[in-house]
């Protein structure tokens, strides 16, 4: 019986070392979802070139994946005329025939505009980034952001990044916003569209947790330096572009906001902020029904 016992006590044993070493794989695989390779960054900045190599676990995507039932609904655009026109100007809000239809709207490859249109920003690409003027820095406290590189300066107005990752119907944001709350981590981003008129708002989901652009590591700021516009472009599905709300200097940090303060029960979920700003709410927005 002795026997029998100290067998049954070993074989106890053995499950809770697997049971632990189950965990500990977990909780590091969701630590490099999470903070990627913290010693590259604490050597000094990286330019964001170097996402895949900090990030190794993450699918680096190059545009938005659109989940297949959202894929099915979109709406393709077509383009504008006013290259015809002399006018360089027309692409222009009030005139250009892209800015009146499926909310925010851009001009794109279909339209007869050049290059050089004002509306094309985002199908031009981000300057910043093209030129790997945007740098990758850690930061205790806040671990990974993005910042300005030296030696550049950002307008205001002007186009910085995209977000990009996986965007997803509500109910299959929902239910993985309830899995990543679990775990500690969330990379989602949901954008509302206000329109005139009662139950016009229109909510867009997109997950960079797992696949996505490193814009998945800039940082909330309760008074920040980017806003998110949803833009179409040749699809009535929109991308999330990043634009300056401000003159924005080198080395100062990008920042967007995660939404408004939170409020009663919200609060005893919400974590502290250490954005640093003026106007800190002193904790990060927490929207347990996005």
């Amino acid at each position: 019986e002795e026997e029998e016992e100290e067998e049954e006590g070993s074989a106890g044993e053995e499950k809770e070392e697997k049971q632990a070493e189950a965990a500990a794989t977990k909780a590091g695989e969701e630590a490099k979802h999470k903070e990627g390779t913290p010693k590259l960054g604490r050597a000094g900045p990286l330019p964001i070139s170097r996402f895949q190599e900090v990030f190794p676990d993450i699918q680096r995507l190059e545009e938005n994946e659109v989940d297949e039932s959202l894929a099915a609904e979109a709406k393709g655009l077509g383009g504008c005329d006013c290259g015809k026109d002399e006018d360089e100007g027309c692409c222009e809000l009030g005139r250009c025939p892209c800015f009146q239809s499926y909310g925010y709207r851009t001009c794109n490859s279909l339209c007869s505009c050049g290059r050089g249109c004002p509306n094309k920003a985002l199908v031009r690409g981000s300057r910043l980034a093209k030129r790997d003027q945007i740098e990758m820095f850690w930061s205790r406290g806040k671990n990974w952001g993005l910042r300005v590189a030296r030696g550049a300066e950002v307008k205001a107005g002007d186009f910085v990044i995209e977000y990009i990752g996986e965007v997803l119907p509500m109910e299959e944001f929902e239910r993985r916003a309830a899995k990543y709350d679990r775990e500690g981590m969330n990379y989602q981003v949901v954008v509302r569209e206000h329109f005139p008129g009662p139950g016009t708002t229109l909510k867009h989901a997109v997950d960079a947790t797992r696949k996505g652009n490193v814009a998945r590591l800039i940082n909330h700021a309760c008074d920040p330096n980017l806003e998110v516009r949803p833009l179409r472009v040749e699809s009535s599905i929109p991308r999330f572009a990043l634009f300056a709300l401000r003159d924005i200097g080198p080395e100062e940090e990008l920042t967007i906001s995660y939404g408004n303060p939170p409020t009663g029960e919200a609060l005893e979920k919400a974590k502290p902020c250490r954005c640093g700003t003026k106007n800190c709410s002193g904790f990060l927005p927490y929207d347990p029904a996005p």
